[in-house]
């Protein structure tokens, strides 16, 4: 049997791929629009580059990018969520909509949080205007400390495999060379 809670956190409910997502409200700093972004050479795809806010270098992720669901070219309707790390500063979510900050109703079943426990963003399941909204766990959404090591090994791993083709394709150059007079 399912027993509702009605907490007194408020969340910051937005929108991405058509998905309603929430965001405990303590960790956002600012909602602003979006705004050019300088990309980041060599950084994994989710990680659109940086902006700079009120003189402070930012970090941009692509939230649609880091949850898995496909790229969508930015348009002046999307918004900029600015979240706090509190180790290294602001970090800036790209999302298709900001809907509203409120509280949020949980619903707690076993089935839930059996299920829960597969998907690696999601914190828990809350209800808001009577639809389903995901609440993220921020810390992890955040997390990058193994992404840009696993991307740099497989860019790593590309570029030596295209050094072994040219070499091999240069000794097979040498020896069709020698063969002719």
């Amino acid at each position: 049997m399912a027993v509702r809670q009605r907490p007194l956190k408020q969340y910051l409910v937005l929108a991405v791929a058509g998905q309603k997502l929430a965001l405990p409200l303590d960790w956002v700093a600012e909602v602003c629009r979006i705004v050019a972004i300088t990309p980041l050479p060599q950084a994994p795809p989710f990680l659109r580059g940086l902006v700079q806010v009120r003189g402070e270098v930012v970090p941009v992720v692509d939230l649609r990018l880091r949850l898995g669901y496909p790229e969508k070219l930015y348009s002046l309707d999307h918004a900029m969520v600015l979240v706090r790390r509190p180790s290294s500063g602001l970090v800036a979510l790209v999302v298709d909509k900001v809907e509203d900050v409120s509280s949020l109703e949980f619903e707690e079943t076993k089935a839930c949080e059996e299920l829960l426990s597969l998907a690696e963003f999601v914190e828990r399941v809350g209800i808001y205007q009577q639809e389903l909204v995901f609440v993220l766990d921020v810390e992890k959404v955040l997390d990058f400390t193994e992404i840009p090591i696993v991307w740099m090994e497989e860019e790593a791993k590309q570029e030596k495999e295209k050094k072994t083709r040219e070499k091999e394709e240069g000794e097979e150059g040498k020896e069709k060379g020698e063969e002719e007079p």
